[in-house]
């Protein structure tokens, strides 16, 4: 009776409390596809099903494998939608081992690691506010893993390259563009007044390693905002890219923005007593110093309908006027 009852709880732990897991290699992936072997800890041969696959996940074949001796392998591809821990689950179909190790229905995960991140300026609406130093200046290095191609190219280029985004605000009608390293023999370079596809094309050029790193944007306004699209060959990503801008002289006079937050209490910036829709608008200068920004209003300012200053002071914070 005592044998049997040891028999009896042998095979209920074997079945019932044994949890078949499984091992990927590798468990890390980048973008694209990858061939990864799945080894099972019970050697099992017979087939197994992939339920479902995460947001961002693929995989070749159907979604039916055959294990062989608890080895399992395919392509698993991923793209930037993938979270960055995720799992591929199994469940068993068919085991030569299921009144064992791999029961029929056994669910199991395999854990991956997703390094499948975009850069942020990937696309034009992400862009990378850049400043515009006022002397010389040093390039700043930004990653350019994952770069995909926007689709969008300026005049100057040819298909297949891939593209990042940059925008500045013209602190000067010149300013100078360095580029101390291109992330590939060849680039490219457009400059909009918003996102390309969009905007106007200003300026476009190609960008040659070996031939010189300093480009010149000319008849700018200042006070306006412009996109940089830099593009450099496929296969170059992964080398960081470098860039840096510089206004060969400070400019002194800038438009001012058409919106400003308006205060009724004065002293007591930001708690404005007006919607934006009652904002003042205004086609005067700003006068940059070392006391900061003095704002102009001479004769150039218009009181939207609505907006009363017949009876106290106003104040008016220009956020948008900046050197």
């Amino acid at each position: 009776m005592k044998k049997l009852l040891l028999l009896f709880t042998a095979i209920f732990f074997t079945q019932y409390i044994f949890a078949l897991s499984v091992t990927p290699t590798p468990s890390t992936l980048n973008c694209g596809g990858t061939s990864v072997n799945f080894v099972f800890d019970c050697a099992f041969t017979g087939s197994v099903l992939i339920p479902s696959t995460p947001t961002g996940v693929s995989y070749s074949g159907s979604n039916v494998k055959t294990v062989s001796n608890g080895n399992l392998s395919f392509t698993v591809t991923i793209s930037s939608a993938a979270a960055q821990n995720f799992n591929l689950s199994f469940v068993v179909l068919s085991s030569n081992m299921s009144n064992s190790c791999a029961p029929i229905n056994e669910a199991v995960n395999a854990a991956f690691l997703s390094t499948c991140a975009l850069p942020p300026n990937n696309d034009c609406s992400s862009v990378i506010p850049l400043s515009i130093s006022t002397t010389n200046c040093s390039g700043l290095s930004f990653t350019t893993n994952n770069t995909t191609s926007s689709g969008t190219i300026p005049s100057c280029a040819v298909p297949g390259y891939l593209d990042l985004f940059y925008t500045f605000n013209a602190n000067n009608d010149t300013v100078v563009m360095e580029i101390p390293s291109v992330p590939s023999t060849v680039g490219f370079y457009g400059l909009f007044d918003d996102c390309p596809g969009v905007g106007n094309p200003l300026d476009c050029s190609i960008m040659i390693a070996s031939g010189g790193s300093t480009y010149l944007f000319t008849n700018l306004t200042p006070g306006d905002d412009f996109v940089i699209q830099i593009l450099f060959l496929p296969g170059n990503a992964g080398i960081d890219q470098e860039i840096c801008l510089h206004s060969t002289t400070p400019q002194s006079n800038m438009n001012c923005p058409t919106n400003v937050v308006v205060s009724d209490s004065g002293a007591n910036l930001p708690n404005q007593g007006y919607l934006s829709s009652l904002s003042i608008t205004t086609l005067g200068t700003c006068t940059l110093s070392g006391n900061g920004i003095i704002f102009d209003a001479g004769t150039e300012i218009i009181l939207n309908a609505g907006f009363d200053s017949a009876n106290f002071d106003f104040e008016a914070l220009i956020s948008g006027c900046i050197p």
